[in-house]
């Protein structure tokens, strides 16, 4: 299921998903999400958390022992995969393998740059996107900056005059 970043929170109350997919180009945005996930996940006993960076001298049996293996003092953990460029090939055939140990005692989080339309199409993305959430994390269009804003003013309990917003969202 797709689902913005400003309707995580609602998501994440409701339930937790086994696998989430943040890919996009906003880095705040891919924070937030992360963070929020993690937060929600350690309310209900996911209390140890593994981070991952995909690059080309990974370590790839290391976050397969760490998903298969089960802590003296926690059994409940999500690991973070973070992809600085787009899965290659060799990626994809590791998340193939990868995607067979999902259990309720795992949460996976991907994030990444932004996905192509091709790419979200792909076997290995369907595959994990039928057990998960896609968090796409885009830097707001002009058209909708502006509800945007008001939504980020609102979780931060803050308030701005309408000429403010005005302002922001004005074409230079």
């Amino acid at each position: 299921m797709r689902v913005y970043p400003e309707q995580l929170d609602q998501y994440l109350k409701t339930e937790l998903k086994p696998c989430y997919l943040i890919f996009g180009e906003e880095p705040l945005l891919k924070m937030e999400a992360i963070e929020q996930i993690k937060a929600a996940a350690k309310k209900v006993g996911f209390d140890e958390h593994y981070k991952f960076h995909a690059e080309p001298t990974m370590d790839w049996p290391a976050a397969f022992n760490t998903c298969q293996s089960m802590s003296l003092f926690s059994s409940r953990q999500t690991v973070e995969l973070i992809f600085d460029k787009r899965p290659s090939k060799e990626d994809i055939s590791q998340l193939n393998d990868l995607f067979k140990l999902l259990n309720p005692d795992l949460i996976l989080i991907l994030s990444g740059p932004y996905l192509t339309k091709a790419q979200q199409n792909a076997k290995w993305f369907t595959q994990y996107f039928k057990n998960a959430l896609y968090i796409p994390v885009g830097h707001p269009e002009g058209r909708f900056f502006a509800n945007w804003m008001r939504h980020r003013l609102k979780r931060a309990n803050l308030k701005a005059p309408s000429d403010v917003n005005t302002q922001l969202t004005a074409p230079y």
